[in-house]
């Protein structure tokens, strides 16, 4: 099956690409149009360069996102905690939240919140403690996030810590789970 793009009067002919590529695509040029005179001096070569680094950083995007999850950035977390930005930054550092350096904000994956309580759950911070205690208290928050969202077939029954947190499983397991892989992580 053929798609085609049309840009104006061009007609841009591929194969087949899911619909929600041709969605971010359209909406992409969309924005460009609206501010079309900002960007008709750009010679070709930079307008290239330009689109393939905004190219980048949608895939960089897409691909964090399916390692990590679900995310908010600071200003959905602090709403969603009623607190500021300095009381998140200071859960942050005291282990008790995991943050996600991202540009310009701050990435909180959602499986940390009780959104119903609009709290954080407790066992985030014995998640985090595990890991600090056994790489050190500059462990990359990456790390975790991605143990976090991988399937732990032997401590929690093939599920992942995320889900076994969402679904108020066992807390001690879940503890004994993030230390065993932390440890692991640190020889």
């Amino acid at each position: 099956m053929t798609t085609e793009l049309h840009i104006g009067r061009e007609k841009i002919r591929y194969g087949p690409v899911d619909q929600s590529v041709l969605t971010l695509v359209g909406a992409f040029i969309e924005r460009l149009l609206a501010d079309h005179a900002d960007i008709a001096d750009v010679e070709v070569g930079e307008a290239t360069r330009l689109g393939e680094l905004a190219a980048e950083e949608v895939i960089a995007g897409a691909r964090w996102s399916q390692i990590v999850g679900d995310r908010i950035d600071t200003t959905a977390a602090t709403g969603l905690l009623g607190i500021t930005r300095q009381a998140l930054s200071k859960r942050q550092a005291s282990g008790s939240l995991l943050g996600l350096p991202g540009r310009g904000t701050t990435w909180y994956p959602t499986w940390q919140f009780d959104i119903d309580k609009q709290a954080i759950r407790p066992e985030v911070r014995d998640l985090i403690g595990a890991f600090r205690d056994a790489i050190g208290s500059n462990v990359e928050p990456l790390l975790i996030a991605a143990w976090a969202s991988t399937a732990q077939h032997e401590d929690l029954d093939g599920r992942t810590p995320a889900d076994w947190i969402v679904l108020d499983n066992d807390t001690e397991q879940l503890r004994q789970a993030a230390q065993r892989a932390a440890e692991r992580l640190a020889q």
